[in-house]
Order: structure tokens, then sequence, then C-alpha cells
């Protein structure tokens, strides 16, 4: 892999991965338990609806 030609090109990829892992994290509200079925339906819904917005 030869990594990133410019910092630029490497900010530019930071800064997108940062906002779409943030987008797609499941976090717990009032520290109650999130089970692991319930963060894979909430990811599930959230990947279906960002690829529906970008297909459009």
């Amino acid at each position: 892999m030869l990594g990133f030609g410019t910092f630029e090109s490497a900010s530019r990829f930071c800064t997108a991965f940062d906002e779409l892992r943030n987008y797609l994290r499941v976090t717990e509200s009032n520290h109650d338990g999130i089970t692991a079925a319930e963060k894979r339906a909430v990811f599930t819904a959230r990947w279906s609806t960002l690829m529906g917005e970008l297909a459009a």
C-alpha cells in the first residue's frame, strides 16, 4: 500500500471516514444496555438509508 499522495487527500479521507463512523455508530441512551441484535438492526437501518440516499 503506497498510502496517500498528499496531506490534503489524507485529511479528506479522515474527515469523511470520521463522519461516516459517527453516523453509523450505535450509542446507548441513558446507559441502558443495548443488545448486539439491536445494534445490528440500527446499523442495518442506517446503512440502508445511507445507500438509498447515495443511489438517488
